[in-house]
């Protein structure tokens, strides 16, 4: 199959999108306090962060500083012309957050930046510098919050994407993108004019490639061996309750099973439908007919909830869960887990096994992958509203998106200090170098190109090849194409959203008891206009079926 087909979307509609000039006004977040309590947060905490931080941060600014006035003199005007340079005199700096524990300490991440900058300074006129963000903080990196600003960012969920729109945190870029971003123009998979929202901007740029994965699960292989355990019979996730108990009953210091990541439940990675709206409005895989359903209201949602509940009671599941800090894999790395949840695609399955060892197994569910609509909107990279340098972050952006040695800085580190080269062209950590104590590794291979990166030692030679024909197997979603638009959601949005991040991670993690809980929840969000927001998603549907001709 031509996944260029699976992009080609009705031009007309597009254009009429495109002309629509809804004007959003742009919120300038500077002052921390104020801004941040006019939005409705309480900043107390962000004060006694910026506070706790301050010192620290200032000591690096200082030093950052000197580097760029250090560059300044030694390169002069002579920066090398890969892409159109500003009218700035001053070296830009320009700050990626991304949420992932990507190094070891403040100093390692000080001689990454450091690479980094003399690399984007090099090849384009500004110094990119990453800012770890704990997955907890990271709304408020966006909001303005820390002391420490970024440029650009990478938003993982569409609601979240939609909602800064509307703050006014994400910047238009589309006057940059033809002059600053014609890489990512190339790489995307989506034609351009799909890019744009209603009211004519564009906001976000997607992954490089489609978000297409199914689940399986991940397992600490010395538990299996140690218990002889016939892991061939795991078919999905209900196969894996005679193990938990195995565990439970033999390993008292392990916990059986947790989630795959901190804000999850035990299940997150099984989608029983794609969700439209990115809340509750959902439709089958294979309902042609495109019928909208509550997804809260499935026997299918109730099913999982069930499940986690008596695994829960079993004592399979940490009753700290709600609490706990650490990813779910990491648990299981450590020994303090038998498994966890595990998202299946090729150069991840290979990958995570490569990198950590015979120690680690992995099985995929008896599940086809699925391309659903937020296949490709559900990763976008966007630029802050708040930035002093718009064209700059586009091109850091489109750097990112095509430059192979800074893909490999990004995701490795440095070469002969962080990676090493191996005769067969793979790469692997340096002696004495794992996992375990590597200086820096970056985990979020998926939001860059990851068909740039150099192949890890033990991951197969033909990777790309194999990613290829997964994605080609791929259920295509009766929806896909569809694309809801929010301006015409009359429904408050945010009551829905509230009840779900209140109830979703608790049930799917078995906190809540079901047959209270689940009809507690789904009354409540029927009073709060789930009916109404269904109605008028499936109008909508509708509309797109008959553009279509479907």
């Amino acid at each position: 199959m031509d996944l260029s087909v699976l992009f080609y979307y009705n031009k007309k509609k597009k254009e009429r999108a495109r002309n629509q000039k809804v004007k959003i006004g742009t919120v300038q977040v500077k002052n921390i306090a104020e801004k941040g309590e006019e939005m409705g947060y309480n900043t107390n905490h962000a004060k006694k962060f910026t506070q706790r931080e301050g010192k620290r941060r200032l000591r690096k600014r200082r030093k950052m500083a000197c580097t760029l006035c250090t560059a300044v003199l030694l390169c002069g005007c002579g920066v090398k012309e890969e892409y159109p340079q500003t009218e700035k005199s001053a070296v830009p700096v320009i700050r990626m957050g991304t949420i992932t524990s990507a190094w070891r300490d403040e100093e390692d991440l000080e001689e990454i930046n450091q690479e980094l900058g003399d690399l984007t300074e090099k090849k384009a006129g500004f110094r990119l510098e990453l800012v770890w963000i704990d997955p907890l903080d990271f709304e408020k990196y966006v909001y303005g919050l820390t002391a420490q600003a970024l440029d650009i960012f990478v938003l993982y969920d569409r609601d979240y994407y939609r909602s800064y729109i509307e703050k006014g945190l994400i910047l238009g870029i589309e006057e940059y993108l033809d002059q600053y971003g014609s890489n990512i123009l190339d790489v995307i998979t989506i034609p351009k004019e799909e890019l744009y929202e209603n009211d004519g901007k564009i906001y976000g740029i997607p992954k490089p490639m489609p978000d297409i994965n199914t689940n399986g699960i991940l397992m600490k292989t010395s538990f299996v061996e140690k218990y002889d355990m016939d892991i061939t019979s795991i078919k999905s996730m209900e196969d894996m309750e005679t193990f938990l108990k195995i565990i439970k009953e033999n390993e008292p210091d392990v916990t059986p099973i947790v989630s795959h990541q901190v804000t999850s439940g035990i299940i997150s990675r099984q989608p029983i439908g794609d969700v439209l709206d990115r809340m509750l409005s959902m439709v089958y895989f294979d309902d042609e007919t495109l019928t909208v359903q509550n997804l809260y209201e499935t026997p299918e949602y109730e099913q999982q909830c069930r499940l986690i509940r008596r695994w829960y009671k079993e004592g399979y599941i940490n009753p700290d869960i709600l609490t706990t800090c650490e990813s779910g894999r990491r648990q299981v790395y450590n020994g303090d887990a038998f498994c966890s949840e595990f998202v299946i695609r090729p150069d991840e399955v290979e990958y995570e096994q490569a990198i950590y060892g015979d120690d680690i197994t992995i099985i995929p569910f008896d599940r086809q992958p699925v391309l659903t609509t937020n296949g490709v909107w559900e990763i976008m990279w966007c630029v802050s509203s708040s930035t002093e340098y718009p064209k700059e972050s586009v091109k850091a952006i489109d750097l990112i998106y095509s430059d192979e040695e800074l893909t490999d800085l990004l995701l490795y580190g440095a070469e002969g200090k962080d990676y090493v080269i191996l005769d067969d062209g793979s790469i692997d950590f340096p002696e004495p170098y794992s996992m375990e104590n590597a200086p820096y590794f970056n985990k979020t291979k998926w939001i860059f190109n990851r068909y740039l990166s150099k192949r890890w030692h033990g991951v197969s030679e033909n990777i790309n090849e194999k990613m290829i024909q997964f994605n080609e197997s791929a259920i295509i979603s009766p929806a896909y194409g569809f694309r809801l638009d929010y301006s015409k959601i009359t429904v408050d949005l945010t009551p829905i959203r509230a009840l779900i991040e209140e109830y979703e991670r608790k049930l799917g993690c078995g906190v809540l008891d079901v047959d209270t809980a689940l009809p507690e929840f789904q009354k409540k969000l029927r009073e709060n206009g789930s009916e109404e927001l269904i109605a008028q998603v499936q109008e909508q549907v509708n509309q797109w079926k008959q553009q279509i001709g479907k």
